[in-house]
């Protein structure tokens, strides 16, 4: 039987090339490099994009009103307002939280419609952009619940509050846009 004598170093050397490429050629090294970071970035946006997947769920007209949990900050018993003379109606009035004015929109009179009465204490959902906080008083908060289809089409029910939307979900689902919401009253 006659053996066949493998130069391994040889081996290795092509393996090494064939797997990993050129390494003394820079525009190899820079297409590995671009390619990875592509695949991090890729990464951090599937997570980001999954957090944003997440919604408290409010009662809201005939349906729920998600809320973006990334933007929740803070989630109180409704306190004591301070009303504002000549204020908007949607403007319920401040909170004082952790030292803080904090103003209270009524997600109701947003869409000019009038706040049904309720045996719940209510809440205040504090939202967040940035270092500013706003609030936002609802009766009771139902579930926290995952979201993945919705179409973005005006809704016809509530013209004023389409400046605040995201989407619309399925069975009367409206998704807030908080960050329009924040940055219109802050």
């Amino acid at each position: 039987m006659n053996a066949t004598a493998f130069d391994w170093e040889k081996v290795r050397e092509k393996l090494a090339h064939a797997l990993l490429g050129n390494w003394d050629d820079p525009k190899h090294i820079e297409k590995v490099y671009s390619d990875r970071a592509e695949r991090y970035a890729q990464r951090d946006l599937e997570k980001k994009h999954e957090s944003d997947e997440r919604w408290l769920m409010v009662p809201f007209l005939e349906g729920h009103l998600a809320i973006p949990l990334p933007k929740v900050s803070e989630v109180t018993r409704s306190l004591p307002l301070t009303e504002v003379p000549g204020s908007p109606d949607e403007l319920l009035g401040f909170i004082s939280f952790q030292g803080e004015a904090v103003p209270v929109l009524d997600p109701w009179a947003l869409c000019r419609k009038p706040r049904p009465p309720s045996k719940d204490e209510g809440f205040t959902i504090l939202l967040r952009k940035g270092m500013d906080r706003i609030g936002l008083a609802v009766s009771r908060i139902d579930s926290l619940q995952t979201i993945s289809e919705y179409s973005e089409q005006a809704w016809a029910q509530c013209p004023a509050l389409n400046q605040y939307f995201r989407a619309w979900g399925a069975d009367g689902v409206i998704i807030l846009d908080a960050e329009s919401l924040i940055s219109a009253y802050l």
